[in-house]
């Protein structure tokens, strides 16, 4: 899932004193908009489009740490993957155990099913599931090296002779980390986005009244995972993002977030077009701010 963007952050905090009452704000974050402002870039470097919302939280819990692996576990892992068994899908989810390492996947019931792979929709069971062809191969399929702990390994097991292993399977590290073992794979694997892994979330709209799906004021999303997909890598992108921890202390919280987004697309795709953001943000507890719409703008 590949982000080309960044983030840099104006941050005004209220610090709590005994000389005033600190203002009072919903446990949940709100945001206004602010501004939208978008910078031409000279080949070969990118354009930017970069967003401005002001926001008000009363717990200051807003911001995930991009060192912390907590935060890369449930429930802010960045996908579900899936067990199938008998034509039945489980969903599993990862969690770390260190930055330095791959994803694990949680798995806890190794005898519940095998693992999903592209290859699995050609069983007579899964017959359903999408082939490994575009838009799937940047919606639902997901090319990574992941981790499967020693205990763990049936679900990697070929299902004609449980002795030995899927032999379309690329096993590329054995790793040892407190007393436990982890197998890393390489491969394509079915999967699902998690929309908590993300704490703010920005939808492109354009405007195009005659389009089928268009809104009440002729807007319809322009989906960067599938019109923005890499078919060369089979790599979706999507603009949706993490900012990182804003504050250490608990109390209310408010000041301006500044996201960067970057592309060498942007001109390209919306040279003509009318269009507009629709943005939330999220607290580290997933309560969800409201949902604004940026003003409508043109590159």
């Amino acid at each position: 899932m590949s982000i080309v963007k960044g983030l840099a952050f104006v941050v005004v905090t209220i610090i709590l004193g005994s000389c005033f009452d600190p203002p009072r704000y919903p446990a949940a974050p709100q945001i206004t908009f602010n501004r939208i402002e978008y910078v031409d870039g000279l080949f070969p470097e990118r354009d930017s489009l970069i967003l401005y919302l002001d926001f008000k939280d009363g717990d200051g819990d807003l911001g995930l740490d991009a060192g912390n692996e907590k935060y890369r576990s449930f429930p802010f892992n960045d996908a579900s993957f899936f067990l199938g068994n008998k034509g039945q899908l489980t969903s599993v989810n990862t969690y770390s155990l260190s930055t330095q390492m791959q994803d694990i996947i949680d798995i806890p019931n190794p005898n519940q099913g095998k693992l999903v792979f592209p290859r699995t929709a050609k069983k007579a069971d899964f017959g359903y599931l999408p082939s490994y062809d575009f838009p799937f191969t940047c919606t639902v399929y997901n090319f990574r090296r992941i981790l499967i702990e020693d205990e763990d390994l049936n679900v990697l097991r070929s299902e004609a002779d449980p002795a030995q292993f899927d032999p379309a399977l690329r096993f590329t590290d054995t790793v040892s980390y407190l007393g436990r073992t982890f197998y890393e794979i390489e491969d394509t694997l079915y999967f699902k986005v998690n929309p908590d892994h993300y704490n703010i979330e920005v939808d492109f709209l354009v405007k195009d009244p005659r389009h089928a799906n268009a809104d009440a004021e002729g807007f319809v999303e322009y989906d960067w995972r599938v019109d923005g997909c890499d078919r060369r890598n089979n790599v979706g992108q999507t603009y949706d993002a993490r900012f990182t921890v804003l504050s250490d202390r608990n109390g209310p919280l408010e000041g301006t977030l500044r996201y960067v987004m970057n592309s060498l697309a942007f001109t390209e795709t919306f040279t003509t077009s009318t269009l507009k953001l629709r943005v939330q943000i999220k607290d580290r507890a997933l309560n969800k701010s409201n949902i604004i719409e940026t003003s409508e703008f043109r590159l």
